[in-house]
């Protein structure tokens, strides 16, 4: 039987628990979500695999229901996202520390934590009695344990977002390190003199970034607008009962409320696709400019679809890692678009000089700025990542910058709120490249219209260098 064909599995949380009868013990029935989730943050947690790989694979093994297997995805993702709050929440009702719990049990309780106060639409008792049933099934000597815990999390009181800085942190679940390096970087924003250059706006303080990342991100779609508009896409979605709208800020944005089966929509990655309203505007940047056109770091290869989309001709696609290449010319080949692609490194980029009118450059980075998207990121990165590609982006960086013909512009970008990794580096460079002076930038944040946390420049090549600069 073909998995589509397999009948849809209920939810468990409306199914009765195993009882005894006749002084035996039924078989065990786990919550499939449940159990699914925890597998995956062992995986994550243990082994240092990315949630979006080995999740997916889990679910596409599974013959759960959509409803269900909704829920293992956000149980697993809302445990990465407020791991910190959750083990605040757990700490003061395990005695000897969490820290000295096995660590499978650790994560059966931050899964029961999570049900009581990070969702609304599951009864505590169901929270508590199939997260029992969980740990029963991986840990019996533990589910005593669990019990007792998470129905004293349960009658707690509510605890409300601290005030403090470092309380906020913990609150939103971002480690200590990342939210200095947020608050230096919002710090040097709020001196800027050409505030109308960024999206963060002059209400905005850090603490609304904080706030921001302790809440889910939401899936949003790029149209082809050479292929449909934002307005036809909207209805279309609208009529499929999916909750639809333009973005705030992108001309060709659609946020939608939650992701389901879009990759089965008709025209999914021919006539739109997925892409964050963030990417789409550092995509914007390059509108007005023209081809020959380089889209270097390109996989998997959103950003050229967008480039295609607003015209640019010319178009060469590149990524230094084979793997990521084929991935690219997937993307391609799936939207019926042709262009060149190359698997090469933009820190040696083997172009002739002066070879292109338009570069976009979207650097590797630390990613920072879709922890919303990606909570994993939280607890994998390290605050030596930050020089480390830091120096990688002013390597790439100078190495596309010989590319761009006089009168062209460099796009750089990376999905980061950090300065070391954006004004940092883009000042840098312009102080070594008289040539080269900025047009604009740009820094979205997560607490604007949902987006991820971008920071974009928009560098133009003189003719002649500027040596009064």
């Amino acid at each position: 039987m073909a998995p589509a064909d397999r009948p849809k599995t209920k939810s468990r949380d409306s199914e009765p628990r195993p009882r005894k009868s006749g002084g035996s013990a039924t078989r065990l029935v786990v919550s499939e979500p449940r159990r699914v989730a925890l597998e995956a943050l062992l995986r994550v947690e243990q082994d240092g695999a990315f949630l979006d790989r080995v999740l997916p694979a889990a679910l596409a093994r599974s013959d759960m229901s959509p409803e269900d297997k909704g829920l293992a995805v956000e149980i697993a993702t809302g445990v990465l996202r407020r791991r910190l709050w959750l083990d605040a929440c757990l700490a003061p009702h395990v005695r000897g520390g969490l820290e000295k719990l096995d660590p499978i049990v650790r994560d059966v309780l931050r899964i029961g934590a999570y049900q009581l106060v990070g969702l609304d639409r599951i009864p505590a008792h169901a929270a508590v009695s199939t997260t029992v049933d969980l740990a029963k099934s991986k840990r019996r000597f533990a589910a005593g344990l669990v019990n007792a815990v998470l129905r004293k999390v349960a009658s707690a009181p509510a605890r409300s977002a601290p005030d403090d800085f470092q309380g906020l942190a913990v609150y939103a679940s971002v480690p200590q390190w990342i939210a200095d390096e947020l608050q230096l970087t919002f710090d040097a924003l709020s001196k800027e003199q050409d505030p109308h250059r960024t999206l963060l706006g002059p209400s905005s303080t850090v603490s609304d970034v904080l706030l921001a990342l302790a809440k889910p991100a939401h899936p949003m779609l790029r149209v082809l607008e050479n292929r449909i508009a934002q307005k036809t896409l909207v209805e279309t979605l609208k009529s499929k009962g999916i909750n639809a709208s333009p973005c705030r800020f992108s001309t060709v944005g659609v946020g939608i409320e939650r992701a389901g089966e879009l990759t089965s929509l008709p025209g999914f990655g021919s006539d739109f696709i997925a892409q964050d309203e963030a990417a789409q505007l550092v995509c914007e940047l390059a509108r007005d400019e023209k081809g020959p056109t380089l889209d270097g770091c390109a996989a998997p290869g959103g950003k050229t679809l967008a480039l295609w989309s607003m015209g640019h001709e010319a178009l060469t696609s590149v990524d230094v890692h084979e793997n990521r290449v084929r991935l690219l010319r997937a993307t391609l080949s799936s939207a019926k678009v042709s262009g060149t692609v190359m698997h090469a490194s933009m820190e040696a980029p083997p172009f002739p000089a002066e070879s292109f009118n338009t570069v976009l450059l979207d650097a590797p980075c630390t990613g920072s700025g879709t922890l919303r998207r990606h909570p994993d990121l939280r607890w994998s990165l390290k605050p030596d990542d930050v020089g480390r590609m830091s120096a990688l982006q002013s390597s790439i960086l100078a190495g596309s910058a010989r590319l761009v013909r006089p009168g062209g512009c460099l796009i750089y970008a990376v999905c980061s709120f950090l300065a070391a990794e954006g004004t940092e580096v883009i000042e840098a460079f312009v102080r070594e490249n008289k040539d080269f002076g900025v047009d604009t930038w740009l820094t979205t944040a997560p607490h604007m219209d949902v987006m991820d946390g971008f920071y974009a420049a928009k560098l133009r090549r003189r003719a002649t260098p500027d040596l009064a600069a």
